[in-house]
């Protein structure tokens, strides 16, 4: 869940009126999910027995278990405890399996165009800029992408160490995201408050300018910088926004400690120093060199997308 809130915005350059459409698709599903989502869970936990929830709340680590706590679950429902249904349990998971699979062809997808828009504005090789020209698909990201999702998967065949970094992996991931949540909405919010109507920088696009040129000619021109959307939530926009960030930095409180006590090397969380020395790298890389050598976002291609779009 916390990898899917912004994944439709990274398709919004292959989207149909991406003005509307983006924010719409975001809005419908974290609702309609949230909703079916919480209906499964009040059905899950009526389903099961009281002592099945304790054996789930006991079931760590440490105890050598290699049942999942899903698994766990659906035995609990089936029949109870250990003895389930085993056809039955099996028949869930696949069903779940099947869903997980497609959400990782999304993610995939979401994120190879990350990587290809990184690469188009110069922060990755160019290689990976390419689109293929029949099918219009940047597979070379795509590829990449991929190739490092089983990279990281094959973590879960090493042994204990492995699987401990493969979950640091995984929460620094998460963190990272809502760190990345917490700026955008911190910015959207600021802008709601002391900047609602202001004279700020705008990029002209000119169609006869290079579209491998990394900067656009900027004019001075007043912009109303939120009541420009579309699709808007009005007057509820500005709440919506405190309490969206009030629950990611909740969030970036709980994620980095650890699930399990007591705490070892094999439980402990290491998404909290991993995140420090990611941080750490960005600031001396961005100092050593990005700071003077990148020259930012093309903005001649962001208008173009911004005036079509």
């Amino acid at each position: 869940m916390s990898k899917g809130f912004d994944s439709v915005v990274h398709m919004s350059e292959e989207t149909r009126r991406a003005k509307s459409a983006v924010p719409r698709a975001m809005f419908w599903s974290i609702l309609l999910n949230g909703v079916l989502g919480l209906v499964m869970v009040v059905m899950l936990l009526s389903a099961m027995d009281p002592n099945g929830i304790e054996a789930l709340l006991s079931l760590n680590a440490s105890s050598g278990s290699t049942i999942s706590p899903i698994t766990t679950i659906l035995l609990d429902i089936t029949g109870g405890g250990s003895g389930g249904s085993r056809a039955a349990t099996t028949a869930l998971s696949a069903g779940l399996a099947a869903v997980s699979l497609n959400v990782n062809v999304a993610l995939i997808a979401s994120a190879s165009r990350l990587t290809w828009a990184w690469a188009r504005d110069g922060g990755l090789p160019a290689y990976f800029a390419h689109v293929h020209p029949r099918r219009r698909v940047p597979q070379r990201a795509v590829a990449l992408s991929g190739l490092v999702v089983c990279a990281l998967g094959l973590l879960n065949l090493g042994g204990a160490s492995s699987y401990v970094a493969f979950g640091a992996i995984a929460a620094l991931g998460s963190l990272a995201l809502y760190l990345s949540y917490a700026i955008a909405i911190a910015s959207v919010l600021h802008a709601r408050l002391r900047l609602r109507r202001a004279d700020v920088p705008s990029p002209s696009f000119h169609p006869s300018s290079s579209s491998s040129s990394s900067s656009a000619a900027m004019t001075m021109k007043p912009r109303r910088l939120m009541d420009d959307a579309e699709w808007n939530l009005g007057q509820y926009g500005a709440p919506v926004n405190v309490f969206a960030l009030a629950y990611t930095l909740y969030a970036m409180v709980w994620l980095p400690f650890p699930s399990t006590l007591p705490v070892t090397a094999s439980n402990m969380n290491y998404c909290g120093p991993a995140m420090l020395i990611v941080l750490l790298v960005v600031l001396v890389l961005w100092f050593a060199w990005a700071r003077k050598n990148w020259p930012g976002p093309n903005l001649t291609i962001l208008e173009f997308i911004v005036v079509n779009s």
